[in-house]
């Protein structure tokens, strides 16, 4: 009998059989192996021997179910064994007597041939001639008989194979692809896409889907990634034994996120940490771009994402991905708890990661530090000497006062997380940053999580695939690997992943495979899910649509943002209301555009602009934004939305943006402002709005723009110029100009 089939009889695997007949000399090496029976009994004599047949229940694996077999049940499989050797050593004994047999009857008619006594048997027969003819029927019938029986054989043969035509390739590509796994193992070295596992199993990605379901209930897409226990689940249903080659971990360095408040002081800390000065690279101190930093103490190191607020933090843990171990919560001690602070700490407590306060700009006079302690105690952080459990420090980046205690802080949280990566498995990172770059094609800044990234490595990245052709590490140097817990920019995609996207080593034929895949869902999943605008609301409303308007508001200050809140909830029209889901103060960021794109809300915005980035998603994703300067024009278009009577729109089409660097005064005009334009073009006589502290303070009209001395009709992104707006004078060096005109556009009617 084979190795397996006793493996199943026993109720334990392969591996832990071959194991035990290695101990005794039995000399074999897979389930395919075959055992005497000698051996077989030997091996049965050793356990009862040990006591295991008595003294243990063993666990038998039967598809996704465990079974318990029990002393009765194991004794009862032992006799059926034995009794199976004894039936096959009967059949044996049976046919070598057949042999023996065959073998004397041979012998005896040698010895006949040898003494001369041997007897021919007659060839001739005196028969007569109704004998004849009665031996020629018989003959025919036998005859006709064996012909008919071929004949059937081959009418079986034929219709076989027409019913196997008629199974479809995949079928039979699945039945024989089972028939071959039996028995079989594969080796894993972490975990594994859906995808990839179906081409390790040799089956469909749908059966495995189905596979899933039906033992969990959960649903897994093509692109799910399986962890070590769904692939062991799933191995055990696919008749495949699970080898894991993970190798040994490493221990790895924190991420550190710092979220908190605008101009709180989160880049200029972390300016104070790198000791190297980037603040005045970027736009008005504020950042603008998501960055990670490498930072080296006393032989550990620590990597600081260093982000927009947390709209970046948001944007990867709304895609799944967690990579953030620490969160450094920044708060000024002249601003205390602030609308973006608490909005930062529910974030970091949802995602249930370690928080680290840092009260910043103690240098500054007549600050009062015990209040922002008892502001930050009553949301929950309490301070240890209050009895409380989390870390605070207290610095100021700009004087460098306390920040070696800040690092002490972060590597003790580390230390008490014990952080591990393991360089030997799979390759996977997480993507914190994504651009096109002219020259280079798209690139993603990664954190790499497990398994170790090589130049010329075949990744897959969000929907993207890609052939790593250079890293770049946050200092500029080009690396050849990247490690557990390294950041690196690299470069190869074949498209801009977004932030949150996981990156996978994998097959390159695998890989443009599963994205042609996921490309072509996208695509459909785009076409199908255009978001409804305020216009079509009502019309969905009538066709037994939702019976609420979902709406996100913005306001520039708390005290408008309250007063259009409640009078937006009192909107009522027959059945049908308006439901403000969110509000806020300040421009329209990224986070209100995923909390629309998650509940297909309408975005109101009062007096605020809207931030680069939220703009590209916005034009993106094709979300409906509204901005106001009157709030009855705010409350006339709800209602409108809700009786289905909106008048033909204005929509606002932006042209660009400028920053003023500077600001002339000449005798004429009055006050120019010298700008850069940072976005797009500014055209005359268009209209602007005037940004400061992104507030509107001023619309009115483009009537001056110069280049140099040259008055000129527009000018593009890169380059400077002079502005004036009508009846206005009072500029300050930051303002942002906006240019723009307003589209009137015919409303769709029923």
């Amino acid at each position: 009998m084979k190795v397996r089939e006793l493996a199943k009889e026993l109720g334990i695997t392969i591996k832990e059989l071959v194991d035990e007949l290695k101990k005794l000399g039995i000399s074999v090496s897979s389930g395919a192996d075959k055992l005497t029976r000698e051996q077989v009994e030997e091996y049965l004599n050793t356990k009862e021997d040990t006591g295991d047949v008595e003294e243990k229940a063993e666990m038998r694996v039967s598809g996704p179910k465990l079974k318990k077999v029990g002393r009765e049940e194991k004794e009862k499989k032992f006799k059926k064994i034995e009794e199976k050797h004894i039936k096959e050593k009967r059949i044996e004994e049976k046919l070598k007597e057949e042999k023996r047999e065959v073998k004397k009857d041979k012998r005896v008619e040698e010895a006949e041939k040898r003494l001369g006594i041997y007897n021919k048997p007659e060839t001739k027969e005196r028969v007569s001639k109704k004998k004849i003819e009665e031996r020629k029927l018989e003959d025919k019938k036998v005859t006709t008989s064996t012909k008919t029986r071929r004949i059937a054989k081959i009418k079986r043969r034929r219709k076989l194979k027409k019913e196997e035509k008629e199974i479809s390739k995949t079928r039979l590509k699945k039945m024989r692809a089972k028939e071959e796994r039996v028995g079989k193992s594969v080796v894993v070295r972490g975990g594994l896409l859906l995808f990839e596992l179906a081409d390790l199993f040799k089956v469909e990605p749908e059966d495995l889907m189905d596979t899933y379901k039906k033992m969990t209930g959960e649903t897994i897409d093509i692109n799910s990634y399986l962890d070590r226990d769904i692939i062991e689940v799933l191995g055990e249903g696919f008749g495949y034994e699970i080898i894991y080659d993970e190798g040994e971990p490493v221990g790895r360095p924190p991420v550190v996120a710092m979220l908190g408040h605008v101009d709180h002081g989160k880049t200029t800390l972390l300016d104070a940490i790198r000791k190297t000065d980037y603040v005045s690279k970027e736009y008005g101190g504020i950042t603008q771009h998501i960055g990670a930093s490498v930072i080296d103490i006393k032989g550990k190191r620590i990597v600081f994402i260093d982000t927009p607020g947390h709209e970046a933090f948001t944007a990867m843990r709304a895609r799944g991905a967690q990579i953030t171990d620490i969160v450094v919560l920044v708060v000024a001690a002249d601003d205390g708890v602030m609308p973006q602070t608490i909005e930062a700490y529910n974030h970091a407590k949802f995602a249930g990661v370690e928080i680290i306060v840092v009260i910043n700009k103690i240098d500054k006079p007549g600050v009062n530090i015990e209040g922002v302690k008892r502001q930050l105690g009553e949301l929950g952080l309490v301070p240890e000497e209050w009895g409380g459990d989390t870390l605070f420090s207290e610095v100021s980046a700009l004087k460098g006062i306390n920040i070696d205690d800040l690092l002490e802080k972060i590597i003790l949280q580390a230390e008490m997380l014990e952080l591990e990566g393991y360089p030997d498995k799979r390759t996977r990172g997480v993507v914190i940053e994504s651009r096109l770059d002219k020259s280079m094609g798209p690139l993603a800044t990664v954190i790499v999580v497990d398994g170790t990234l090589r130049v010329g490595d075949s990744v897959l990245v969000g929907d993207y695939t890609g052939k790593i052709r250079a890293m770049i590490e946050p200092l500029g140097e080009r690396l050849t690997e990247a490690l557990p817990g390294t950041p690196v920019e690299i470069i190869g995609l074949s498209g801009i992943p977004d932030p949150g996207d996981y990156l996978y080593g994998m097959d390159e034929t695998l890989a443009k495979e599963l994205s042609k895949i996921l490309l072509d869902k996208k695509k459909k999943e785009e076409v199908a899910s255009k978001r409804p605008s305020l216009d079509e609301w009502f019309e969905l409303m009538k066709k037994g649509g939702p019976k609420e308007l979902p709406l996100i508001l913005k306001c520039d200050t708390f005290g408008t943002a309250e007063a259009i809140k409640k009078s937006i909830e009192q909107i009522k029209v027959g059945d049908y209301t308006a439901n403000v889901l969110h509000w806020g103060v300040g421009s329209i960021s990224e986070s209100d555009v995923m909390l629309s794109l998650t509940s297909n809300a309408v975005i109101i915005g009062f007096n605020v602009g809207i931030e680069p980035k939220a703009k590209k998603e916005i034009e993106k994703e094709n979300i409906d934004v509204r901005l106001y300067s009157v709030i009855y024009d705010v409350l006339d278009d709800i209602k409108d939305a809700l009786t289905g009577l909106l008048e033909p729109e204005e929509r606002e089409e932006m042209f660009g943006r400028a920053e003023v660097r500077e600001v002339f005064s000449v005798s004429k005009l009055g006050a120019v402002a010298g700008c850069s334009v940072i976005e797009g073009k500014m055209v005359r006589g268009s209209n602007v709005r005037i940004l400061r502290d992104e507030a509107v303070i001023y619309e009115g009209n483009l009537s001056s723009l110069k280049r140099f001395k040259d008055n000129v009709k527009e000018v593009q992104q890169g380059f400077e110029c002079g502005i004036g707006v009508d009846g206005f004078n009072d500029y300050e060096v930051g303002d942002i100009i906006e240019s723009f005109h307003i589209v009137r556009e015919k409303r769709r009617r029923a």
